[in-house]
């Protein structure tokens, strides 16, 4: 098994590379999401997001401002 912060670093990386910024973070969040093993607060710190834009990920129905 790889460390897991080795998996989050290569993850970002090759989503930076092939993606902008914003959907890098959207990458790292959705593949440690898929993964179960780690907390909301993890996948935060790891992606550089706050609470409500990690929600807006795990939820994208969710229209904002209604």
């Amino acid at each position: 098994m790889c460390n897991l912060s080795e998996y989050v670093w290569e993850q970002g990386i090759q989503a930076g590379i092939q993606t902008g910024r914003e959907e890098a973070k959207r990458t790292i969040v959705e593949k440690l999401l898929g993964t179960g093993l780690v907390s909301d607060e993890v996948i935060m710190e790891a992606a550089g997001i706050t609470k409500e834009e990690l929600e807006k990920i795990k939820n994208p129905l969710i229209l904002n401002d209604l």
